[in-house]
């Protein structure tokens, strides 16, 4: 092999990078082989001189950059590298895409810290801290009049309401919009990374369940307890006391004075139609879920389970339907799937403007970041 084809790698990076992504040596190289004739040993790949062609197979699965793995400059250590090196376990199984996912948005937040050090401005998290030993319901009531929060009529607009009072408070959410054609999807919906930064992934079906995903996510950083996770809001009894806390918040804050007429509910069964009138009205003003608000009445016991589990049958089919029809019309070429823009938080935006003023970043590093098209650059001055 020609020599100018093989590159010194600093090997310590590629062994942080299993670490990080919890993979084994032994899955590590099963991915790396998947696909090939040619079975690659650990002799070939954990060595310092790699040839250019591995060295980008192996970045196929990282996707760090080759640059990544020629930097002899030192790691960052122990807890404050990563989420990842802070927290053992998590709710639910993280694949190999989730990881990369939350280590993309913990490198920009760094990145962020960076830009508004060297711009002199700071971004310090203005919310208050709360515990789990506060009432989760009387919180939600203070974080409501905190944020200002009044209901949009359209679920989107509601969404981005939030976003935005919460960067008044420098709460950095980001939205994540995954590409329909991805092979391998993210099995998260949402999470938090103290002190600031929350994430949440784009659900087309359902805007409301974000939203929700959102508010409980806001949990999470009010009480300051890290997680990467699905949120339920669906009736469970397998919660811990901190995913029962951030659940009851999320409802609460996002029901508002609503919550005070499930409080005169007496019961919802067969004989009043399961109140599915003033359930129905209730998401529909509020935008939670009639699942979660049905939840709350079986977690309030004004509602068998057996009753839950008859209502939430018919929900779910009616879901079904749903998902069945778009289906057909994409099969037809009715509809066609485009990947949506990202909210961009007001945060985002301001420690990229002071970056950009103060001579930080150029305009090119501006558009990138943002994900704008330079033409399109002024509207987000």
């Amino acid at each position: 092999m020609n020599k100018d084809n093989i590159i010194e790698i600093n090997i310590e990076r590629l062994r942080y990078l299993l670490r990080l992504f919890g993979l084994s040596e032994r899955d590590f190289l099963a991915m790396l082989n998947s696909g090939y004739k040619r079975m690659l040993t650990r002799e070939d790949v954990f060595t310092t001189d790699m040839s250019l062609s591995l060295l980008k197979r192996i970045d196929k699965i990282f996707n760090k950059g080759i640059y990544y793995y020629i930097d002899f400059s030192p790691l960052p250590q122990g807890t404050n590298s990563s989420i990842f090196f802070r927290k053992q376990s998590f709710n639910g199984h993280l694949n190999l895409e989730s990881r990369k996912m939350v280590d993309w948005f913990e490198s920009l937040k760094k990145t962020l810290d960076t830009y508004s050090m060297l711009a002199d401005v700071k971004f310090e998290r203005l919310l208050p801290s709360y515990s789990v030993k506060d009432d989760a319901r009387q919180t939600a009531d203070k974080l409501r009049e905190m944020l200002k929060i009044r209901n949009h009529k359209d679920v989107k607009k509601h969404l981005e309401f939030l976003i935005n009072q919460l960067a008044k408070f420098n709460v950095y959410v980001f939205e994540y919009v995954e590409s329909a054609n991805k092979k391998e999807k993210i099995n998260v919906e949402g999470f938090f990374i103290s002190p600031n930064v929350i994430v949440i992934k784009r659900q087309q079906g359902s805007l409301k369940r974000e939203l929700f995903t959102l508010a409980h996510e806001l949990g999470h950083c009010l009480i300051n307890v890290e997680e990467v996770e699905n949120v339920s809001d669906e009736f469970s009894t397998g919660l811990t006391e901190i995913e029962k806390w951030c659940n009851d918040f999320a409802f609460y804050l996002l029901m508002g004075e609503e919550a005070a007429k499930l409080d005169q509910l007496l019961y919802a069964n067969a004989k009043n139609d399961y109140a599915h009138d003033m359930v129905s009205a209730m998401s529909e003003l509020t935008h939670v879920s009639m699942l979660a608000i049905y939840t709350r009445l079986v977690i309030d016991k004004k509602m068998s389970q057996d009753d839950y589990s008859l209502v939430r049958g018919g929900i779910m089919a009616n879901v079904k339907r749903t998902e069945e029809k778009k289906k057909q019309q994409l099969s037809e070429g009715r509809t066609v799937i485009t990947s949506p823009r990202p909210i961009i938080s007001d945060l985002f935006r301001d420690t990229m403007q002071c970056a950009l003023y103060r001579g930080v970043i150029d305009e090119a590093t501006f558009c990138r970041q943002l994900n704008v098209k330079p033409e399109r650059m002024r509207a987000y001055l």
